[in-house]
């Protein structure tokens, strides 16, 4: 598609342009990457388009979303106090529905299905409803405990009506490893293509 785009120069600004505009009537929104949490997909500064969530997100949907926390912090919940989420937009890859377990054995995410809990935390696989999964988005980074490179990624049981944010560049993300899981309350949108800079242009 971008070879066609750079081959009439016109469409470099007709095309982006009315898919802004549809999505705008649509009731969606433009959002800005804030860092480099999602690259290579997408890299800090990258403008998106956002479509509201009118069904339930699915895994590996790139979500804008509110993390825990306090105006520009992100943090996580304090346990007997009221949650406060963040000011600012996030953008990060949806790793965990809601009931599930997810863990991590060797750097690759597992998950276990709602109502299962891996028996065997090295071996997941041996439990009925659980499995590893593939994520080519990481393009060959592990996944281990936030801020601690090579351990493995304790469970983290994500709650009825939550979900849990990962981001692409695991070694530099501060995402649900650090801050917890989030409502769907705090979802604000799924992205639905990268409209800036032109050169990046792409649906999702």
């Amino acid at each position: 598609m971008l070879r066609r785009l750079l081959g009439r120069p016109y469409l470099l600004v007709v095309v982006p342009g009315a898919a802004v505009l549809v999505a705008l009537v649509c009731g969606v929104r433009p959002f800005t990457v804030p860092s480099t949490a999602m690259q290579p997909a997408h890299v800090a500064g990258e403008n998106l388009v956002g479509v509201p969530i009118l069904t339930s997100p699915q895994r590996a949907d790139i979500v804008v979303f509110h993390a825990n926390g306090r105006g520009a912090d992100s943090f996580p919940p304090t346990k007997g106090q009221p949650r406060t989420m963040a000011e600012t937009s996030m953008v990060k890859r949806l790793i965990g529905l809601p009931g599930e377990e997810v863990a991590a054995h060797g750097g690759t995410v597992w998950v276990c299905v709602p109502g299962a809990r891996a028996a065997d935390l090295e071996h997941p696989e041996n439990t009925r409803g659980c499995a590893y999964l593939k994520e080519p988005y990481t393009h060959g980074q592990k996944t281990w405990q936030y801020g601690e490179t090579g351990q493995a990624l304790s469970p983290i049981n994500v709650p009825k009506g939550e979900y849990l944010m990962l981001g692409d560049n695991r070694e530099l993300s501060r995402d649900g490893r650090f801050f917890g899981t989030v409502r769907e309350s705090q979802l604000q949108a799924r992205a639905f293509m990268t409209f800036w800079p032109l050169t990046r242009i792409s649906f999702l």
